[in-house]
């Protein structure tokens, strides 16, 4: 019985030696991120995301505008970075853990690089009104007539010689219905009320 006991103890000291080099093959492999996520206090992270979150709902507009430009590209850098990671794995690994690696912080310097781009990107896009479309779209058009006509104020090519100014056509006013001549014939014609 003491023999098997020592038998246990030194398979028991032997794991808890293995599990402790593995916990230290796992945090020497922290990537740029984690480690400064990991040096600074982690009540200072919580605080900074929380207020982020709740300016992203319920902040003014103009916050909104670039929280949405800046946000939106981040999560899609991050999105490219884990299957960037996912494709340069070893085999047999799943997407959701290259996505764990990046989004904890643990990924390589080129996936937060491709991160880093997309959010300069999409920022710049987003300030300088970029349209990147693979199609296109028209946004309004008008074919019938009374409202081609109210959109439609002048022809696009000017009449007459080249380099002439254009000169819009004069406004037309709309037609009124003509009054109703008197029944009693008092006045004579169109314009006989006026003695009455």
């Amino acid at each position: 019985l003491g023999k098997d006991l020592d038998e246990c103890r030194a398979s028991l000291a032997a794991a808890e030696k293995r599990v402790q080099e593995l916990e230290g093959s796992v945090f020497s492999s922290v990537g740029p991120l984690g480690g400064f996520f990991n040096s600074i206090s982690q009540r200072l992270v919580v605080l900074i995301t929380f207020m982020l979150g709740v300016l992203g709902v319920g902040g003014p507009l103009t916050y909104l505008h670039v929280y949405k430009a800046v946000v939106g590209s981040a999560v899609g850098g991050l999105l490219l970075s884990s299957c960037l990671d996912y494709i340069t794995s070893i085999e047999g690994n799943t997407w959701f853990a290259s996505a764990s690696v990046v989004f904890s912080g643990n990924g390589t310097f080129l996936e937060y690089l491709i991160c880093f781009l997309a959010v300069v990107g999409g920022v710049l896009r987003w300030y300088y009104a970029w349209e990147w479309v693979l199609y296109a779209v028209v946004d309004d058009m008008y074919m019938s007539r009374p409202i081609a006509d109210a959109y439609i104020k002048a022809p696009l090519l000017p009449k007459g010689k080249q380099g002439s100014k254009y000169e819009p056509p004069p406004r037309e006013e709309p037609a009124t219905p003509a009054k109703a001549a008197p029944r009693d014939g008092a006045g004579g014609g169109a314009g006989g009320g006026a003695g009455d």
